[in-house]
């Protein structure tokens, strides 16, 4: 009895030892596949080609796009014209870390470009035959949308998009890049519209002003008000005419309809604002 159990119990040693046997190689094969993989994949040749430049040419053998440095040592890929040669488009690195897309016209001026400027300002500009820039469209660095016009002789002349934040406006600039007229939005958050002189004075303005007083307003080379034509007594007034200032811009006159009043009426005062003379009956 004894050397039956004796039998079974070593029956079930050799069963267990073969169970783990068989997980050992298993677990060998599986190490060893492991590695050869990693073997194989350290020894696997890179999809990596070197170059200084890349051509790409047609069945003649003619050049019509390289990818590589150009002379002054910047990357990118250059696209030229079949029958001309010349570079038609070039994206890459331009000046001094301005990244874009520009094209030339058959002669190789610039016509366009797209891109980020060095100073992150992300802009579309416009061209001449002459490679002068005549137009300009862009975001500032403080996020605010702008285009600019420009002149033959390389100077902004009308400007259109958003100042001060929120603000939208135009202007209009004169030959020595001074504006001349400004419409727009105003601190007040009201309308309007500025003159100016050559000196960049304000010189005329129609408008709302702060008081809610609509009307035109002209001023002296020193910027001081001389006439005011348009409403009178602020936003709930009704009085409307015309008044006009000494060159201190005390008023010395007033022809209109007085705030308030149903008739016409005239009035002169002294350098104090007292009045000297009124139009009779009033």
């Amino acid at each position: 009895m004894e050397s039956a159990n004796a039998i079974t119990e070593l029956h079930s040693r050799i069963s267990k030892l073969e169970q783990q046997n068989r997980l050992f190689n298993i677990a060998g094969i599986i190490a060893l596949l492991a590695v050869g993989t990693l073997f194989f994949v350290a020894a696997r040749p890179q999809n990596t080609q070197q170059a200084e430049k890349f051509s790409l040419v047609d069945s003649a053998g003619k050049t019509m796009a390289t990818l590589g440095l150009d002379g002054s040592g910047r990357p990118g890929l250059s696209i030229r014209d079949k029958d001309s040669g010349e570079e038609r488009a070039w994206l890459g690195m331009w000046g001094t870390n301005e990244a874009g897309l520009g094209f030339f016209d058959k002669k190789g001026n610039e016509r366009s470009r797209l891109g980020i400027t060095a100073e992150d300002v992300t802009r579309l500009s416009f061209y001449d035959a002459a490679d002068r820039q005549k137009a300009w469209f862009g975001i500032t660095n403080g996020g605010q949308p702008t285009v600019s016009l420009w002149a033959p002789d390389l100077k902004q002349r009308a400007w259109i998009g958003i100042s001060e934040g929120d603000k939208p406006a135009v202007a209009i600039d004169g030959p020595n890049g001074k504006s001349l007229v400004w419409l727009g939005v105003y601190n007040n958050g009201l309308p309007g519209i500025s003159i100016y002189d050559s000196n960049e004075k304000d010189r005329a303005y129609m408008g709302i002003t702060a008081n809610g007083e609509s009307g035109v307003s002209v001023s002296d080379p020193s910027g001081t008000e001389r006439v005011w034509l348009g409403m009178f007594g602020g936003s709930g007034g009704n009085g409307s005419g015309v008044a006009a200032n000494d060159p201190s811009g005390t008023q010395r006159a007033f022809f209109g309809m007085a705030a308030g009043g149903q008739k016409a009426r005239g009035v002169l005062y002294n350098a104090n604002k007292v009045e000297t003379w009124s139009t009779p009956d009033q």
